[in-house]
């Protein structure tokens, strides 16, 4: 099992995204899966969509989002991805 004690960082920043983009082409990419309430939990056992078993545990300060990076490496990179769409409501 995977240990995760820190993040590496945010898909959005632009040298995360670079490596990524490269992983992705390669089809490198493992996703992790959470709801918003998973989100906010510092302690939990998950696992990719290719079945990467971790052992999530974070720091009090550390804050998980859509596009968390949990691992980068040279031959893969884990993701986290919000289970819920995102979406923008407009009113009138």
């Amino acid at each position: 099992m995977l240990r995760i004690t820190t993040l590496v960082g945010q898909a959005t920043d632009p040298q995360i995204a670079e490596r990524l983009h490269d992983l992705q082409h390669r089809g490198q990419i493992e996703t992790v899966v959470l709801s918003r309430g998973d989100m906010s939990r510092r302690r939990q056992q998950i696992s990719s969509d290719r079945g990467t078993q971790m052992a999530l545990m974070l720091d009090r300060d550390a804050v998980l989002f859509c596009g968390s990076v949990l691992v980068l490496e040279t031959t893969r990179a884990i993701v986290v991805v919000l289970d819920e769409p995102q979406y923008l409501v407009l009113r009138t």
